[in-house]
Parts: C-alpha cells; sequence; structure tokens
C-alpha cells in the first residue's frame, strides 16, 4: 500500500480507512505526520495539547468505526461531521482550551464537538490485555454522550438544558429513560452481560446507573453491531430518527 509519488496526498488511496494506515506508517517510518494532519482536517478533529501518537491514534480509530457506522455506504468523514460538526476538539484537562481535571474520570465529554482527555488518569495501559481496542470502545462511549448533546441541543425548546440534568423529549437519554433497559447492575436483559457484549472495562464503561451512561455504552453496542436482541431493537428503531434530525 502506497502514496504515487506524483501526488503524495490522501486523495490517491480511496478508502479512508487504507488512508488512515498509511497515513500512520508514513509517520512511523518517515517522522512526517502530514498525512496524519490532513486525515485529521477531513474529518473536522482537532488535538489541543501535549497528545502522545499512540492516544491519537486510538482516537482516529474510534473516529473512523464511528463514521463507518453512522454513514453506512457514505464516505465516514462526512457522516462524521454530519452529526458532530466541522470542528470536534479533543483537549487535555488543565492544558490549552482543556477544562480543569477531574480525577474521577478517563475522558469526559464537554460538549457534541469536545471530549477532554484526563492524564492523571490516562488510557488503559499496556499491561492491561487488550487495552488498544479498550481505548478506542471508551472514546466511542464518549462519542455516545457527544451524540446526545447533539440531538438534544436541537429537540430541546431551550438548548441551556441540555448542560444539566433534564432531559427533554425526544432526547437519546430520555427515549432509554422510558425504555425499561436502564438498571439491573451486570445481570441479564436478554443475553449474558445485561444485553452488552462484555462486561465492565471491556463493553461496558459507566461507572453509575444513570441512563446517559448506559445510552454511552449502547452506543458502543451499536457502532460495534454486538448488543444482545433487547438493547439492540432499541438503537435500530431510535437511531435512524435521530440521525434525521441531525441530519434532514
Amino acid at each position: 500500500m502506497y502514496i504515487e509519488e506524483s501526488c503524495g496526498r490522501l486523495e490517491c488511496i480511496g478508502n479512508e480507512r487504507e488512508q488512515l494506515e498509511v497515513a500512520i506508517m508514513t509517520e512511523e517510518y518517515s517522522g512526517s505526520d502530514g498525512l496524519l494532519s490532513e486525515w485529521d482536517s477531513n474529518f473536522g478533529i482537532e488535538f489541543d495539547g501535549s497528545w502522545s501518537n499512540e492516544n491519537k491514534n486510538s482516537i482516529r480509530e474510534a473516529v473512523l468505526k464511528t463514521g463507518e457506522k453512522i454513514g453506512e455506504g457514505l464516505r465516514a468523514s462526512d457522516a462524521f461531521k454530519s452529526v458532530y460538526g466541522d470542528n470536534f476538539t479533543f483537549s487535555i484537562c488543565g492544558q490549552g482550551v482543556g477544562p480543569g481535571c477531574n480525577n474521577n474520570y478517563r475522558m469526559k465529554t464537554i460538549d457534541s464537538n469536545h471530549i477532554t482527555y484526563n492524564p492523571s488518569v490516562g488510557f488503559y495501559p499496556s499491561w492491561m490485555g487488550d487495552y488498544s481496542r479498550r481505548n478506542v470502545r471508551l472514546v466511542i462511549h464518549e462519542f455516545g454522550h457527544a451524540f446526545n448533546k447533539a440531538v438534544c441541543d436541537i429537540v430541546a425548546v431551550d438548548a441551556t438544558i441540555c448542560s444539566g440534568s433534564i432531559d427533554p423529549p425526544g432526547s437519546p437519554y430520555y427515549d432509554l429513560g422510558n425504555s425499561g433497559l436502564v438498571g439491573g447492575g451486570y445481570g441479564d436483559v436478554g443475553t449474558s452481560f445485561n444485553g452488552f457484549a462484555g462486561g465492565v472495562d471491556e463493553w461496558q464503561f459507566r461507572y453509575s446507573e444513570e441512563k446517559g451512561e448506559y445510552f454511552a455504552d449502547m452506543f458502543l453496542g451499536w457502532v460495534n453491531g454486538n448488543l444482545g436482541p433487547q438493547r439492540a431493537d432499541h438503537m435500530n428503531s431510535y437511531m435512524p430518527g435521530y440521525l434525521s434530525i441531525l441530519s434532514p
């Protein structure tokens, strides 16, 4: 897989997944991040603060997987931006535009286009099995929170309530809260692991029983296509409507 010398740009490769692979390899072997910067620009993402290449690549993989699921036939970059806008910022708390740090979280969704990372807690470490995939899943979980915020800002009579504890009718948190699929710890709802593909820090990244945390975990399962039947039915019933609101 290579880029023709006469081009030197990602547009010479038609598939956005292949584009990311080539851009990462180019940085690893030549030290040039020009192609990765171009890829980031295509998806409308930017990194504020001092990020490691490994952490940025985990986020890029999460962005790509989410865009691929949202689009399903469209360019992943266009699909991602149709939901999250043209400028999505990943910041580090306490650096640049990042808010102050809270030691209780690894990542936190600030807005529909802003997620912050807490280096004092950090991503999952290399000694933990399957750590790189865990980190990608964690980011997609956060995209679930950002997705709710994007829909809430449209359906709410007053968008300012979307930053509080009120979930207006028509928002993902509200609909899930009325579904009977919230709560129950890690018991069985339709399948093992409470309707998810795995347990804590594998396919469930919530540390509370709030409906918003359940939705973020279900968003992760929806992107990966591995929810139990009841949770899958809920997401498959509601997600097309949410997406039509965001991209009429």
